[in-house]
């Protein structure tokens, strides 16, 4: 993340809300469905979150280009999203962002929430 455009934006309470939350919906244990983060850095530029590889594109991509999708296929994706969901809530976490801009794939083709910097703790 460039710290111009994050201070442009004035998203500097997002970027460190998202550190945050990533922080605490991966401690102690990592989950399945959503991205993992695993290791924060800076540089005097720039903002750097190493998280999971996800390179099978997101939901809105794949509505985008293939349409609507199957039953199957929605069930599948709602049923890996709604685990994710399940693992934040027991950590205390609320998800406020959920789009399909935001549920990335990965080359099997499973599913990880993205994008925590509007999420909050409720504990």
């Amino acid at each position: 993340l460039d710290k111009k455009r994050i201070k442009m934006k004035q998203g500097e309470t997002l970027a460190l809300n998202e550190r945050i939350m990533l922080s605490l919906v991966s401690n102690g244990e990592d989950c399945p469905f959503i991205v993992c983060m695993t290791y924060a850095f800076q540089t005097p530029d720039k903002l750097c979150f190493i998280l999971d590889l996800m390179n099978g594109g997101d939901l809105h991509y794949h509505l985008s280009q293939h349409g609507v999708f199957t039953e199957q296929e929605m069930r599948f994706y709602a049923t890996e999203v709604i685990l994710g969901l399940e693992h934040m809530h027991k950590r205390f976490v609320v998800y406020r962002d959920l789009k399909p801009a935001n549920i990335l794939l990965d080359e099997h083709g499973h599913v990880r929430i993205s994008d925590l910097g509007l999420a909050c703790d409720f504990s």
